[in-house]
């Protein structure tokens, strides 16, 4: 794979088609810090950041289409488990799903107060989230988190997370 995308400050979308030699600066459409980019294939795209901003490619990069969440808050991470169903990780708790391939986000019930930085799924029905001294953990898809007991002292931010198997999360 030869192609890559990476996003920040500003609304900046850089794309890469070479490994990485040379990259080329792509119009976002948007002047809000981006904080995570992912493509789900060669042409599906999303990047999430400040102010609830949520933007969608489906060429490529080349446009850049903004969604409405009707959030303000900063969205930290977002992952697809296949073209349909997707997740969007921020702050206060914030957990957002779609089922159409990014058309329309419904934000969860995670009763977490928490900033949440990470997500990572093993399937559509079990996956994590993680943030300020927090693992949220859901096996049905998003619709119940679990809380999980971390107790670190002192409190930790937790920035990075994967989910190996059904009972293995690694953070």
């Amino acid at each position: 794979q030869m192609t890559g995308y990476a996003a920040g400050e500003l609304g900046t979308i850089i794309k890469t088609t070479d490994g990485g030699s040379n990259w080329i600066q792509l119009t976002s459409n948007t002047s809000n810090d981006l904080s995570e980019i992912f493509f789900i294939n060669n042409n599906i795209g999303f990047a999430v950041g400040r102010s609830g901003i949520v933007i969608r490619t489906k060429d490529g990069g080349t446009r850049w289409t903004q969604f409405k969440t009707g959030l303000n808050d900063y969205l930290h991470d977002v992952t697809f488990i296949n073209k349909f169903t997707g997740y969007i990780a921020g702050l206060n708790g914030t957990i957002l799903k779609t089922s159409n391939s990014g058309d329309s986000w419904k934000k969860l019930k995670t009763f977490s107060g928490a900033p949440l930085f990470c997500l990572s799924f093993l399937n559509e029905n079990e996956g994590a989230a993680g943030g300020y001294n927090t693992i949220l953990k859901t096996s049905d898809g998003g619709m119940n988190w679990r809380s999980q007991n971390i107790n670190f002292n002192p409190s930790c931010a937790i920035v990075g997370i994967s989910c190996i198997d059904n009972n293995t999360i690694y953070a």
